[in-house]
Order: structure tokens, then sequence, then C-alpha cells
């Protein structure tokens, strides 16, 4: 019985982190190491914190609430509430992550066939993305089985192999504050928060419906609990075993990535560290990855519309359409472009949902934390006066003028 516990714990865990785990989980671990060289370990804590323990602590959370969404947000109020939940689908659908993932799959896409323009690879992406989402074929699913380990042996091959041949670390003139603050800013860009209460309703309704003798029905709320625990723990580990590995790579190599955008260090390092063709393996796999990421994205997010900002009147379809066309457009942003959009967003939000967490978490574990109504919205528009001084200014001269 322990056995079989532990053995739903450790592939609950394992489940978490194939959800979390990304192409741009990647590459922002890459592009702190880049940056920091020598004081990579403080950037490394601050990423540590934004992108592992505030995500997977999320997951906790919304754990607590039994995965009901409504239930978890509306503590903050019913309309700021939906509006949470409406800027949480925009922000790693259409409008943040499913163009940044076609855009890293573009990027991989482009070191196999350079000759590739963004507007073609993005249109057959987007057909074939409508058809998988549409359809609902498990040719993704099928496809990941075999990519998504690949991938994964890949990037320890990659760590291992790097390190172990590795030049000396530059030495960097940033303070340690300095890069710790920019490792927790590159935290909120990998956007792990905000789909983490999403991944803890699925997780939950995974594990009660392949284990109903322990996990469904009422009672069981206390078992369902110390397993998302557990596991979280589990998925927080490799999660943090890669940000670890990966950010000390490209400290190591940061030289010989000089110049290298963004959206291709992971693919430049795999080309220096494995060969051509290793490399052009692991863009094959990031390729896979992020068509599958976009995928699972779109059908969020088009359930959404249809049933929820459409009332089931529109046309499934029609949802996807929309959903694609957007993150299509976005995508010609480029993944920096999208990256900049994005930040001050997040910035703004972040700190919001993170108050929003732990007074829920309090709530449930502590009875305390009652105030989520007036905490909330408070941090949020303090948060936008301090990203914004002068907007207090700006508006009385609006209203003046």
């Amino acid at each position: 019985m322990k056995t079989k516990a532990k053995n739903t714990t450790l592939l609950t865990g394992l489940t978490m982190f194939k959800m979390f785990f990304g192409a741009g989980n990647i590459v922002f671990s890459l592009a702190i190491g880049q940056y920091a060289q020598s004081m990579n370990i403080w950037a490394l804590l601050g990423l540590l914190i934004t992108a592992v323990i505030v995500p997977f602590t999320g997951v906790i959370a919304m754990s607590l609430y039994n995965g009901d969404t409504r239930s978890f947000f509306d503590r903050a109020g019913k309309l700021p509430g939906f509006l949470f939940i409406v800027c949480i689908l925009a922000l790693i659908g259409p409008f943040g992550a499913m163009p940044r993932c076609l855009t890293l799959s573009y990027s991989a896409f482009q070191m196999l066939v350079p000759s590739t323009s963004l507007w073609l690879f993005g249109l057959i992406a987007c057909v074939f993305i409508f058809i998988c989402t549409v359809k609902k074929t498990r040719l993704m699913q099928i496809l990941g089985y075999f990519f998504a380990p690949a991938l994964l042996l890949l990037i320890t091959i990659i760590t291992v192999k790097g390190l172990w041949d590795a030049p000396p670390v530059g030495i960097s003139d940033l303070s340690s504050s300095v890069a710790f603050a920019h490792g927790l800013k590159e935290g909120y860009n990998t956007l792990d928060l905000l789909p983490a209460f999403f991944f803890s309703s699925i997780v939950l309704d995974l594990l009660r419906r392949s284990h109903p003798e322990h996990f469904a029905g009422l009672g069981n709320e206390r078992k369902l609990f110390k397993v998302m625990l557990k596991a979280s723990a589990v998925g927080a580990f490799f999660m943090g075993a890669i940000y670890v590995g990966f950010s000390f790579l490209a400290a190591h190599y940061s030289p010989q990535l000089v110049g290298v955008k963004t959206e291709v260090l992971f693919n430049t390092l795999a080309w220096k560290v494995i060969g051509p063709l290793g490399g052009a393996f692991t863009c094959l796999c990031v390729l896979v990855s992020c068509i599958a990421t976009t995928i699972a994205l779109t059908a969020v997010c088009s359930d959404f519309l249809h049933k929820t900002i459409f009332k089931e009147k529109v046309d499934y379809r029609i949802g996807v359409v929309i959903t694609l066309g957007i993150a299509y457009a976005f995508c010609f942003i480029g993944f920096s472009g999208i990256v900049s959009l994005l930040a001050p967003v997040l910035q703004i939000c972040y700190p919001a949902l993170i108050v929003l967490m732990v007074l829920n978490l309090s709530h449930k574990l502590f009875n305390f934390g009652r105030g989520a109504r007036v905490a909330v919205p408070a941090t949020f528009v303090g948060t936008l006066l301090i990203q914004n001084p002068s907007l207090p200014a700006k508006v009385l001269h609006f209203f003046v003028k």
C-alpha cells in the first residue's frame, strides 16, 4: 500500500513537472546565467523563488479549494475574481504564452530550415493546431510520449557534458542585489504562477478519476492535499534542478553566446555542446514541445470563450479560430517583443496574485486571511503606482483638462 502511495506521489509530481516544463522555462534560466555570470548564484535564487516556489505554492493553495478556480478567485470579490481569470487566460493564451511558443518553435525550425519565413511557418502551425484542437486528435499526445522524454534526456546530456568541458565563468560587475532582482523579474516572465491554478484543477481531477477508491467523494480532501503537497515537492525539485544546471551552463558559456537571441540560446548551446546532429534533434524536440503546449493552451482558452464568454451560443470552432488568430498576429512581435510587452503587466499582476494566494492558503490552513477583498485590490493599485509614479498626475491632468 505504501509503495502504491509513493508511486502515485512520484507520478503526480512528474505530471506536474511535465505540465510546467516548456522550452520557455529553459530559455529564461539560460538568460539569467548569461547575464549574471559570476553573480549567477544570486540571480538563480531570485529565479527559484518566483519560477519554482511561488508556482508550486499556487498549486498547493488551489488544491485546498478542490480545484475550484471561481471559489479561489472570488475571495478577492466576484468582479475582481472574474477579471483575474480572464487576464490569466489571456496571458497564458493568445496574448502571451501561445505566441511565445510559436516564435520559439519557429526559431527551432529556422535552425533546421533557415529559409522559412515566419508568416508561412506560423500559418501552417496554426492550421495544424486548429485540426488537432478541433478534432481532438491524439497525434501530439503520441508524439509527446517520445519527444518529451527525449528532450529531458538531451537536457541532461547537454548540462552534464557542457559543465564538464565548460570554460571559466566570466567576472560580472553586477551587485548581488541587482542580480537577485533580475532573477526575480525573469521568474515572472516564465508565467508559471498563472497556469498553476488551472494545473492544480487538472491534476486533482486526474487523481480522482484514476484512484476513485482513495480520492473520490467527500472526506478524502485531506488525502488529496497530502498527495498534492508531496507531488509539488517532486515537481519543484526537477524544475529547480533544470534551472540550476542551465543557468550555470550559460554563465560558463556566456562569452560564446554574445549576440545570440534569447529564443535560440538553448538551440545554440545544444549545437555547441553535442554537435550538429544532436543539435538538430534537440531543435526538433523543442519544436514538438512548443506545438504540443500551444495545442493544450488553445483548447483551454477556446473552451473558456465557448462556455463562459459566449455561453455556448457561438460554435467552439469559432473560439479556436479567434484564439489562434490573435496568437498568430502577436507572434510577429517576436519573442523579445512579447516578453517586453508582458513584463510590465506581470510586474503589476504578480504581487496581487501572490497576496491572494497567501491569504487563501492561510485562510484554509489557519482560518486567517479574510481581508482578501481589500488586500488584493490594494496591492494591485499600490504596485501600479510604484511602477508608474506619475500616473496620478496624468489622471488628474486628464480630468482637469
